[in-house]
């Protein structure tokens, strides 16, 4: 119960922060503002009532239905005109998707051509289609969106700072849409919005079970050991993905001794395996705000896997009673990273259960602004 007490307390304090009142997300709840935003925007839809699922509205499209979702707790998450099959989505899942579909929903809210020219330069999105004219913007999504079948295919692609996504209908172009790999715009989340869902999301998502790798992921390593084929590097060669095992019968355990210090560190932070470990976050918050709070690193690493984040850790010092060091969880698809500045005692890999690990947490970095923290 206190637990209980502790996140609504915390919900609130977020909402105040973000000048969000309590009243306006009781009434529509949202994952985040923008989305309470497009709520505004969309007065003949009773989404108070808790509405989920397809709602024609004239002023956007008459051939394709503004499709509302909702999580199991009853929030919306995702607001957005219909555009793709929910097959292909499910075959080939993407944030990518859904972020084309609110975008062209905020897109044709705007009253003026003009508006969505200038929303489009601001965010860096570029919109083009060997099929419509978009002289006049407004006109020239909404012949796209209407145009758009069951036979549309998707290609998407992208690098470390820009992702393009493009549509064809029948072999042509029906739309091309460029636009930079920023969390915040393909999500919807602010800043602020996303570093504090880090801490209220660890906290909902709660312990998770350490997944054993079987054979197929081994690749013999030495003396004796396995190394899972997961061994690449991130930003510089001196921080990896590395992890490292012992055969125990049919079991790969990770290694874990302070006779093999190096392997151990990788593991520790690589692997999610919990060895009772705790960590003390100092997380820096957009403003130069702080939250401080303690949770078990295995919690930690598991909840970033779920996230579809790649772990990969870095040693800079090793002396006599100290190592210190960089964790980092790594989302290429949305274009960010956690980073994680570590330090604790060597005596942690004699009895690890109950020792304390200090970490500077960095939430939700752009993966091409990581030199500036390392």
């Amino acid at each position: 119960m206190a637990m209980i007490k502790l996140c609504k307390a915390f919900f609130l304090a977020v909402m105040f922060l973000l000048g969000v009142s309590a009243d306006s997300y009781a009434q529509v709840k949202c994952a985040n503002k923008q989305l309470a935003d497009l709520v505004e925007l969309l007065p003949d839809i009773r989404l108070d009532e808790g509405f989920a699922g397809e709602v024609m509205v004239p002023a956007v499209s008459h051939t394709k239905p503004v499709l509302v979702l909702r999580n199991a707790e009853g929030v919306i998450h995702h607001i957005g005109i219909k555009f793709f099959d929910r097959e292909i989505i499910n075959r080939h899942p993407s944030p990518v998707y859904h972020f084309i579909e609110r975008y062209f929903l905020e897109l044709l809210l705007m009253p003026h051509p003009e508006d969505i020219k200038t929303k489009m330069k601001l965010e860096h999105v570029q919109i083009t289609s060997e099929v419509f004219s978009l002289e006049n913007m407004k006109k020239g999504l909404q012949d796209i969106v209407s145009a758009v079948s069951h036979d549309l295919s998707v290609y998407i692609t992208s690098n470390n700072q820009q992702c393009s996504a493009s549509c064809l209908n029948q072999g042509k172009l029906l739309a091309k849409i460029n636009f930079p790999l920023r969390y915040e715009l393909i999500t919807g989340f602010s800043k602020l919005e996303a570093e504090n869902s880090v801490y209220t999301d660890l906290l909902m998502a709660g312990k998770q079970v350490y997944k054993p790798l079987g054979s197929e992921y081994m690749s013999t390593y030495k003396d004796g050991m396995y190394s899972a084929n997961n061994d690449e590097y991130y930003v510089t060669e001196d921080i990896i993905s590395t992890t490292s095992y012992n055969k125990v019968g049919e079991e790969y355990v990770p290694v874990f001794s302070p006779d093999l210090l190096k392997e151990s560190v990788y593991n520790l932070f690589n692997t999610g395996y919990d060895w009772g470990v705790e960590a003390s976050i100092e997380q820096n918050l957009y403003g130069n705000k702080k939250n401080t709070f303690d949770i078990s690193l295995a919690q930690l690493a598991n909840f970033f896997k779920s996230k579809n984040c790649s772990l990969y850790t870095g040693v800079r010092k090793y002396d006599k009673s100290k190592i210190e060091g960089v964790m980092m969880a790594v989302n290429m698809e949305l274009g960010y990273q956690h980073i994680m500045m570590f330090t604790f005692d060597k005596a942690l890999f004699d009895k690890p259960a109950g020792q304390q690990i200090q970490i500077k947490m960095y939430n939700y970095v752009p993966i091409h602004n990581v030199s500036s923290l390392l």
